[in-house]
C-alpha cells in the first residue's frame, strides 16, 4: 500500500492504528510476551529488557524507513530483519544513554532547573536524532547540533507540530501505564507495560516516517522507487 498525499499531522489516527496491523501487532505482542515470561529479578532481567527494546527499535526503524519510502504497510517479519542490521537500533540506544548522561550532568551542575532545560532540549531534538539515524546511519551525525538544526530548518514549523504529536502519543502511553498499575500480578503488569510502550513507540516511528516522506524533496530524498524494508 502507498501513502496518500495527506500531511503527516492528519495521519495521527493511522499512526495509532499502525501497530495493531499485522505483522506489526505480532512483533509487539511477541516481544512483550517474551519479556513477561522470561523476566527474572536482578541484572539478567534488566539485560533481557534492554535486548527486547533493541529488537523493537530494529523493527521500528524498518517501519520508519518503509513509511519514508512511501509504503503504508508494516514491514514483514523475517529472521534477517532481527538478526542483522542492528546498527540503527544500537545507535539510537546510544543516543538515549547520551541524553540520560547529559540530564544527570545538568542536574548536578544546575540543580532541578538544569535538568528541566536538558530534558526540554532532548525532547525537542529526539525526533531529529532518530530521523538522522534513519537517513545517515551515523551516531556522530545524529548528535551533531548543526546537522540536527539543518534537518529541523528544512522541515520548518511542521517539525514543532511533529514534536507535539509525538508528545501526545507518549502522553497516551503514560496514561496507559497509570491504568496498568491496577494489575497486582507482576507478570501481567510487565506484559501490558511493555505492550503499551512498544505499541506507542512503533506508532511514533511510523509518524516520523510519514514526515520524512512528506518532506522528502526538502530533505533531498529520492526513495520513491527505492526498495523498502
Amino acid at each position: 500500500m502507498r501513502l496518500d498525499g495527506a500531511p503527516f499531522w492528519q495521519r495521527l489516527p493511522a499512526a495509532l492504528a499502525y501497530p495493531a496491523r499485522p505483522p506489526a501487532l505480532w512483533v509487539v505482542f511477541g516481544l512483550a510476551a517474551v519479556g513477561a515470561v522470561s523476566y527474572r529479578p536482578g541484572p539478567w532481567g534488566g539485560i533481557l529488557q534492554v535486548a527486547l527494546f533493541i529488537l523493537l527499535l530494529r523493527y521500528a526503524y524498518a517501519a520508519m524507513l518503509r513509511a519514508a519510502a512511501g509504503r503504508d504497510d508494516p514491514p514483514a517479519i523475517s529472521l534477517r530483519l532481527f538478526n542483522s542490521d542492528l546498527e540503527m537500533a544500537l545507535k539510537q540506544f546510544g543516543v538515549i544513554i547520551l541524553f540520560a548522561m547529559l540530564y544527570s550532568i545538568g542536574v548536578r551542575l544546575l540543580g532541578a532547573a538544569g535538568g528541566v532545560v536538558v530534558l526540554a532540549v532532548a525532547n525537542l531534538a529526539a525526533p531529529a536524532t532518530a530521523m538522522v539515524i534513519a537517513l545517515e546511519n551515523s551516531f556522530l551525525r545524529a548528535v551533531n547540533p548543526l546537522l540536527l538544526w539543518t534537518l529541523v530548518r528544512r522541515i520548518g514549523t511542521a517539525y514543532l507540530v511533529l514534536c507535539l504529536l509525538l508528545a501526545a502519543l507518549w502522553l497516551l502511553a503514560q496514561l496507559s501505564f497509570d491504568l496498568l498499575s491496577a494489575f497486582q500480578h507482576h507478570g501481567l503488569q510487565l506484559f501490558f507495560y511493555d505492550l503499551c510502550a512498544m505499541y506507542f513507540l512503533l506508532a511514533m516511528a511510523y509518524l516520523m516516517g510519514c514526515a520524512l516522506w512528506q518532506y522528502r524533496e526538502r530533505l533531498a530524498l529520492d526513495w520513491e522507487h527505492a526498495s523498502a524494508p
